[in-house]
């Protein structure tokens, strides 16, 4: 997970950074952003391990390298 910095004001700017070190800017998202666009869920399974296996953490790529 991304760390985060900045101030918590809700036009602030923050910088975020990867273990990578990649740095990007982002906005504060309001709370009328989120009710906008995340209201309810696209999909739901039945089980976690379902879900982990849909969504790829399931670890089948865990170590696999591409040239």
């Amino acid at each position: 997970m991304p760390a985060t910095t900045g101030s918590s004001s809700a036009s602030a700017t923050r910088s975020s950074r990867c273990r990578c070190a990649t740095e990007w800017h982002e906005p504060d998202l309001a709370r009328a952003y989120f009710d906008q666009h995340f209201t309810a869920p696209e999909h739901e399974w039945d089980d976690f391990d379902t879900a982990m296996r849909a969504l790829a953490f399931d670890g089948l790529l865990a170590g696999a390298t591409w040239e």
